[in-house]
């Protein structure tokens, strides 16, 4: 069983269709070895995904753990399968502090040819918020007379319903956009289904996460993971 919001689980469902079913198939559940998920793991290592594996080792372990509960199966094929793959180095993400660098940037955005990205790129400037949960943004989570927006528990990581005020300078940019996308249920709906938003169909990136190539910043600036940092920065200041 895998755990999780909606979404999760659909992402979660599509690795294992893509990567595991295939050499799986046909296969008794009881007859799956150790060795045998590991050789899947390694050759998504193999390509460079060292996150990937880890994270289809996870969705394979809630699985059999589930099957343990219910009797289908007596252990854990990926148990101890953690030491066998290669660790992940983090890496701190770049940060944008310069202020010359932030209004070169700020002006790149503001000649950004496509509005919804323009949109979007200036909004993860503006709002304190995890892409994910700026690019599942609705319409009915905009409070235009109180100049809120309600993001309900379901969409945040800690579960918690947040209120994120809002500036003049983004409510333009709603205003804006809404002109654009108001006729949907989403800031920011999906090319192919408008009733779904960018980051619900993978065949297309998330408007913030490939706005700016960050090397016209000296490789310091990714929206918008990235756009935390200056602002952590300028109050820290």
């Amino acid at each position: 069983m895998l755990r999780g919001s909606v979404s999760y689980a659909e992402e979660s469902w599509r690795r294992l269709e893509c990567e595991v079913m295939p050499k799986l198939a046909g296969k008794s559940v009881k007859r799956i070895t150790p060795p045998m998920v590991l050789a899947i793991l390694r050759r998504i290592e193999a390509r460079g995904t060292l996150v990937a594996a880890r994270k289809i080792k996870s969705h394979i372990s809630q699985i059999m753990r589930y099957g343990i509960a219910c009797g289908i199966v007596t252990s854990d094929p990926t148990r101890d399968l953690g030491w066998a793959l290669t660790p992940h180095q983090g890496r701190p993400r770049p940060a944008l502090i310069d202020p010359r660098q932030i209004g070169r940037l700020m002006a790149d955005i503001e000649r950004y040819r496509n509005p919804q990205r323009r949109a979007s790129l200036k909004l993860a400037t503006l709002f304190f918020v995890r892409p994910g949960e700026l690019c599942s943004a609705a319409w009915s989570e905009i409070e235009w007379d109180s100049g809120i927006w309600r993001i309900p528990a379901a969409k945040m990581k800690m579960k918690r319903p947040h209120a994120v005020p809002t500036c003049q300078q983004s409510l333009d940019v709603l205003r804006d956009l809404h002109k654009i996308t108001g006729n949907t249920p989403w800031l920011f709906p999906s090319r192919w289904d408008k009733s779904r938003h960018e980051k619900a169909l993978r065949a297309q990136p998330c408007p913030t996460q490939n706005g700016l190539h960050r090397r016209n910043y000296g490789g310091s600036w990714l929206p918008s993971h990235g756009s935390h940092h200056p602002q952590r920065y300028g109050l820290e200041q």
